[in-house]
């Protein structure tokens, strides 16, 4: 949607003191729809919950920032990030870009918020403009989200700034990452309504895969498979739902190994979804699952055996139509929000969130034995 000339001068500032939307070029100040274009046309809502969760995780684990490509994608999407903020911040101080909310009415917005799409927006019953007038005066206005991203940047490329608890408990820069996450839904929404069109992600095959892992499917698979056993995998993903009546460990689970073991559900889910797309032809070529010996480890479809499993005897008959019939972007999702839930400061559960939780872990064992019997169908191995 095209709008007027902003009235607001590009001038020189102490970027660190003072509001102003600096990471602006000055077309995108003159029309900040180019923004919004530019940040959604890359990472669409669902890349933009799960990169900045991830994102959050860096203040916990030992390891650097190692989603989509790493580093490359972390500095897009901080950037990105804050062209966001930016705009956010020009239509809450009522520059000419504030026409972007015409299209934004109160029905619309209504619908949206208590859509699945959703994290923390369905929280709120204010309108539009109050909600983001709201998380600026919450954060210190435009530089207090700089002052997170600089500081989340920080912690996500060098791990001498992992906060091992003796600066903060665990969740307490869960509200950084609220405020974050609304701002970023109020700003899709008001891109959507906008009536602009996302296009193909550029950095990020799909948020938890690499683009190299997403071409090569099966070769990411076994070296998940060679790094663990079948039942391993089972039971560290029981121990994670078991984590949520224990609340054992939650400092070291969720927020070390647990979260690793969620981060590797997510890319089994991402390379289901890919092999889902793939026609039968596919299947039938040798070339995508034959490997090499030391690219599958200690894996051997000789000595590794059929699994006591959950499936029937036609999905295990069918296994290629079983991959094309989940739902993957709900499965990320649910995944994504049992992590939320876990990482909750109450630590209180409802019996629905229990009933959610049982059928979410019971269809990840389904997918993940399918997965596991499809590699021990059509693996080969060179030696």
């Amino acid at each position: 949607m095209e709008t007027t000339q902003s009235k607001l001068p590009r001038k020189s500032i102490w970027i660190w003191d003072e509001d102003y939307p600096y990471s602006l070029t000055q077309e995108e100040l003159k029309n900040p729809s180019l923004a919004l274009e530019d940040i959604f046309k890359h990472y669409s809502l669902t890349d933009c919950q799960y990169l900045l969760w991830e994102w959050k995780h860096c203040h916990y684990r030992p390891y650097l920032f190692s989603f989509g490509n790493g580093l490359h994608t972390l500095y897009h999407f901080k950037c990105r990030l804050q062209k966001l903020l930016n705009v956010a911040w020009l239509i809450d101080e009522e520059f000419s870009c504030s026409q972007l909310l015409i299209p934004c009415n109160d029905t619309s917005f209504q619908t949206f918020r208590n859509t699945i799409y959703c994290i923390f927006l369905g929280e709120t019953r204010n309108s539009l403009k109050t909600t983001i007038t709201q998380l600026f005066n919450e954060e210190d206005g435009l530089q207090g989200f700089m002052n997170v991203l600089r500081h989340w940047w920080d912690l996500g490329i060098d791990w001498r700034h992992l906060d091992v608890g003796d600066r903060c408990q665990v969740g307490n820069e869960i509200p950084e990452f609220r405020r974050l996450m609304l701002m970023i839904e109020l700003m899709y929404f008001i891109y959507k309504s906008n009536y602009m069109r996302e296009e193909t992600n550029l950095y990020a095959a799909s948020a938890y895969l690499s683009l190299e892992e997403a071409k090569h499917p099966a070769k990411t698979l076994m070296k998940i498979f060679s790094k663990w056993e079948y039942e391993d995998l089972k039971k560290l993903l029981r121990d994670l739902f078991y984590t949520m009546h224990t609340h054992c460990g939650l400092e070291e689970g969720i927020m070390g190994s647990r979260c690793g073991i969620i981060h590797t559900y997510h890319k089994l889910i991402g390379l289901a979804h890919t092999l889902s797309l793939q026609d039968n032809r596919y299947f039938e070529e040798e070339k995508h699952f034959t490997m090499n010996y030391s690219d599958v480890g200690d894996f051997s479809t000789e000595y590794n055996f059929y699994p006591l499993h959950y499936l029937l005897e036609t999905d295990v008959a069918n296994l290629i139509n079983n991959l094309r019939g989940y739902d993957y972007h709900l499965l990320h999702r649910k995944l994504h929000e049992y992590a939320l839930l876990l990482s909750g400061k109450d630590g209180s559960f409802e019996e629905e969130d229990g009933r959610r939780a049982v059928l979410l872990f019971q269809e990840l064992e389904k997918l993940m034995e399918t997965l596991y019997l499809l590699m021990l169908d059509r693996i080969q191995i060179d030696w």
